[in-house]
């Protein structure tokens, strides 16, 4: 798993830095309904390149999914049935995960046994090289102590990142971007926001101690879009799991 391999050599990093600052920065990635909610679905990202899974959020509904391919050759959509065994507003969202394998437009309709639906779109596109590389530290001065850290392998134009801020209150989490994929002539980088929890403890550390240990839940909170405003410049947009921008934040490299 990419969060094991990578994140815990950016941890240790990033804490140092998150710990140098008392700013307050709120977490990014809501989980509260829009007023009046029943049943809709999200994907994340909505805009991607082919072969990139996205993540599709179904709020309202639960239960046992099938994907019914058969419509896309004639009319453009996937069509996915539920038997729902739960419905109505939900802590956390049912997560599942789809891959467009062509350029276009998909429209997703979620249709359950009572008749009920929801849809949502997902556009896929052409990929792209990237103009810039990101690889380091990259700092939000308005939110002095936050930011994100950029894995960016040149040879395979391959990014992963690391986004450290602060929630209202402390928790044992972490950020991470992955699946993240260049578009737009290589200007803008869409991806996946995973938050990782532990609860485990690490006999090797005095209890209430922080310390290393290990993650026992990665969950999809949401999607980011990345774009490259210069070389040393970002505009970094989050969505959380309902399509609604929490915050824009404009970083500078570090």
């Amino acid at each position: 798993m990419v969060i094991t391999l990578i994140g815990k050599r950016i941890l240790s990093f990033l804490l140092g830095v998150v710990l140098m600052t008392t700013s307050l920065f709120a977490s990014a990635f809501a989980t509260t309904p829009p007023n009046g909610l029943v049943l809709s679905i999200v994907s994340a990202p909505r805009i991607s390149t082919v072969g990139t899974a996205r993540s599709i959020f179904v709020h309202g509904a639960s239960g046992p999914v099938t994907f019914d391919e058969s419509a896309i050759a004639t009319t453009g959509t996937l069509v996915i049935r539920m038997t729902p065994e739960m419905t109505g507003l939900m802590a956390s969202p049912l997560v599942l995960t789809y891959t467009p394998r062509n350029i276009g437009t998909l429209r997703v309709s979620l249709r359950l046994s009572d008749g009920s639906a929801a849809e949502t779109q997902m556009e896929t596109v052409a990929g792209a090289r990237s103009t810039f590389n990101l690889d380091g530290m990259w700092f939000d001065p308005a939110t002095n102590g936050s930011g994100i850290s950029f894995h960016h392998a040149v040879a395979s134009d391959v990014v992963f990142g690391t986004w450290f801020l602060y929630a209202a209150q402390p928790q044992t989490r972490w950020y991470s971007l992955q699946s993240m994929q260049w578009m737009q002539g290589g200007t803008v980088l869409v991806g996946i926001a995973y938050e990782g929890r532990t609860n485990n403890v690490n006999p090797a550390c005095l209890a209430g101690d922080d310390c290393p240990r290990p993650a026992v839940e990665l969950r999809t909170v949401g999607s980011v879009s990345v774009t490259v405003i210069d070389q040393n410049n970002l505009r970094v947009e989050a969505l959380d799991q309902y399509g609604r921008t929490a915050f824009v934040s404009l970083l500078k490299r570090l």
